[in-house]
């Protein structure tokens, strides 16, 4: 009998198969794993710091969908909420139907500005206003769903 400690074969192969499946089941649940969120920002010149960010993130599990509002506010973080898949679904279809004709002419002196992204998988859709929203227009109604899901309003846009 020797002094070495030598692990026995069946135990080698038990190790492997366990640390194949670790690795396995590591880079499934990255693959499945949605890369989307809507982030909807403003920012006024003006103001130092003036800037709100919203992050609406859909997370998928067990063919659930929960989204995650997470709110930044002056830049610093502020909260994380959570909203219905149905009101995330609401805010996505009302922003596919915000066009480039729907761009604010700014008739003032340093008008802050809000810019919307959704990114899904590998493509984005991008959005730059300038301005305050009027109450006409699209995007009023788009800002104020965003805005809800955080408790704040239009007029909290600094």
């Amino acid at each position: 009998i020797s002094g070495h400690d030598t692990a026995h074969p069946d135990k080698k192969v038990t190790m492997k198969i366990i640390f194949l499946t670790i690795i396995f089941l590591f880079f499934y649940s990255c693959s499945t794993q949605k890369n989307e969120y809507l982030e909807f920002e403003t920012s006024n010149a003006m103001v130092i710091g003036g800037k709100t960010n919203i992050r609406l993130v859909p997370t998928y599990r067990n063919n659930k969908i929960n989204v995650k509002v997470k709110i930044f506010r002056h830049n610093e973080y502020l909260d994380t909420r959570k909203i219905t898949t149905e009101k995330y679904t609401v805010i996505l279809n009302l922003f596919s139907q915000i066009s480039e004709k729907d761009t604010a002419k700014a008739i003032w002196i340093d008008p802050p500005s809000i810019e919307i992204n959704f990114k899904k998988k590998d493509s984005i859709k991008r959005f730059y206003y300038i301005g305050i929203p009027q109450k006409h227009e699209k995007l009023y109604e788009l800002t104020n769903l965003i805005l809800g899901t955080t408790k704040l309003k239009i007029q909290d846009i600094d």
